[in-house]
């Protein structure tokens, strides 16, 4: 027995001897520099090491990570900001070197007070949840050497307005500067801001891709969009109208969640499963119509959409449920389905109506109506709305076609009206361009507005055409007060000036206007 309790004993005091062994080793292969950077050798051979946290003290302010660090007389390069290394940092700005090549995952997660990052050239991945929760990043360039970008890399930057990727990249794109992140190969968008205008050949959307893009206020999803992923659209608490084109068989679960504000909602032929809680807490969502294609409700898919006053489901077999699906919702709301007894008890829902023909027709008509009143329209738009409500009318009887036929009725005059709106909102920012040109027509200014009307008349969105027309009055005003106090400045071509040479001014990200040294002082003192 004496020799069996001598055995454990030397075998603990081994086990212990080689523990301190490892922690010696690894100590060895980590150190501090004199700006209080602590830094882990990655590799000895190679002379390269990442920058990774400081367990108790943490980083903060302005941190300026250098290419090369030196430790005991051996240089090393450095390659990659490891996991976690600044996360929950209270970073205001950081400099990452050339040379670097890879960002580890939660690398700067929650660096709520970091407004800016410059990814060098060099860097081929970016881990996952890099740069989740930086609050107050306006902007991201995905260089052309980036490979790899993990998912919820760049989730919940509430303030991200403005993505593009080097058109170099072979593996992600900003088609159409659509300002966001496309992954090429699938046509996936995996992240949006809250400028994104989706491209037509998107076929899918992310998960989480838009989640928490709370200035979002309306978005187009193209046709041919199939799937629309996990949380995709979640928290956009601005967002007011959704229109899901019968390209899209799923909702993804969560997708729509939170969007406080979301009122309307046109789900389309083809859908075919709206999955769990997609469009919990819609509070204003008033009405909702669930295409005759959906086989599939998910949980509480729409928990707590308080302000439902109605429900229509154009199935003739009742979808498949969940658990809660309408939970908090009144219970005294109609519903109208094909077939009351078949639908008894459906979802919890007691108050059912059997929907007819004329029913179905008059709410596709109030719908029209309701959206016309908000909008001035031409002869010609209301020459074809007439077309569609005219066919809407001319249904007389109940059938999954005929149901078809109406809502894809309802859908394109709601289409022109929405293009209508379009219309107006733009005619209304080129007037404004006009009015801020003050009837000046150098080239320097006139090349400068034509940038930004190429931009509206491109738009296929009224926030787009709306932070165009905003930031062109930005612009415009600068140039033009500048231009005239300058009398006799010369504009030549973008980039000179006919008087001499030209330097460029910024003014919030923008490149405002380039003028001559000698109106330096001017610029100075009109910022």
């Amino acid at each position: 027995f004496e020799l069996i309790k001598i055995n454990k004993t030397m075998k603990k005091l081994l086990l212990f001897f080689a523990a301190m062994c490892c922690m010696m080793v690894a100590n060895a292969q980590q150190f501090t520099d004199a700006n209080g950077i602590k830094y882990n050798v990655t590799s000895t051979e190679d002379k390269t090491v990442e920058v990774i946290s400081k367990t108790f003290a943490g980083y903060a302010g302005d941190i300026v990570i250098p290419a090369t660090v030196t430790n005991e007389d051996v240089t090393y390069n450095v390659t990659s900001i490891g996991n976690e290394a600044f996360d929950r940092c209270d970073l205001t700005s950081v400099t990452l070197p050339n040379g670097l090549e890879s960002i580890g995952y939660d690398a700067f997660n929650r660096c709520s007070d970091l407004a800016s990052i410059n990814i060098p050239g060099t860097v081929t991945s970016i881990g996952e949840g890099a740069f989740e929760w930086c609050q107050t990043i306006t902007s991201v360039t995905i260089p052309s050497g980036v490979k790899s970008i993990g998912k919820y890399a760049f989730n919940n930057c509430l303030s991200l307005s403005s993505i593009s990727v080097d058109e170099e990249n072979t593996v992600y794109d900003s088609r159409d500067n659509c300002n966001a992140i496309i992954e090429t190969a699938t046509n996936t968008l995996i992240q949006g801001s809250n400028n994104t205008v989706i491209p037509s050949s998107v076929t899918a959307i992310d998960d989480y891709a838009f989640y928490y893009c709370e200035k979002i206020t309306s978005i187009i999803l193209p046709d041919g969009l199939k799937s629309i992923g996990i949380g995709a659209f979640g928290y956009c608490t601005d967002l007011a109208s959704i229109t899901i084109p019968g390209s899209v068989e799923s909702i993804g679960k969560e997708a729509f969640c939170d969007c406080e504000n979301l009122e309307t909602v046109t789900l389309s032929n083809g859908l075919k499963s709206i999955g769990y809680y997609a469009f919990g807490y819609c509070k204003k969502l008033s009405s909702i119509t669930i295409p005759g294609t959906v086989t599939e409700i998910g949980d509480i898919a729409f928990e707590y959409c308080t302000g439902l006053t109605s429900i229509t489901v154009l199935a003739s077999t009742p979808p498949t449920i969940g658990e809660y699906v309408f939970y908090d919702v009144p219970q005294s709301i109609p519903v109208y389905v094909p077939d009351v007894d078949a639908y008894s008890g459906w979802g919890g829902l007691n108050n059912f109506h059997e929907i007819t023909i004329d029913t179905y027709k008059q709410l596709a008509l109030d719908e029209i109506d309701d959206a016309m009143s908000e909008v001035t329209l031409s002869e010609e738009d209301v020459t074809a709305i007439n077309g569609y409500i005219k066919t809407i009318k001319g249904v007389t009887t109940l059938s999954d076609e005929n149901l078809a036929t109406i809502e894809n009725a309802k859908n394109a005059a709601l289409a022109v009206i929405s293009q209508a709106a379009i219309k107006s909102v733009r005619e209304a920012a080129l007037a404004a361009i006009e009015a801020a040109m003050q009837g000046e027509t150098s080239d320097y200014l006139t090349g400068l507005a034509q940038q930004y009307i190429n931009i509206i008349n491109a738009a296929t969105d009224v926030t787009t055409i709306n932070n165009a027309k905003n930031t062109a009055l930005v612009a415009l005003n600068a140039a033009v007060a500048a231009y005239k106090a300058g009398k006799g400045d010369a504009f030549g071509s973008l980039g000179e000036k006919q008087n001499g040479p030209a330097i460029e001014v910024i003014k919030d990200g923008e490149r405002i206007i380039l003028y001559r040294p000698d109106r330096v002082n001017f610029i100075k003192a009109n910022n």
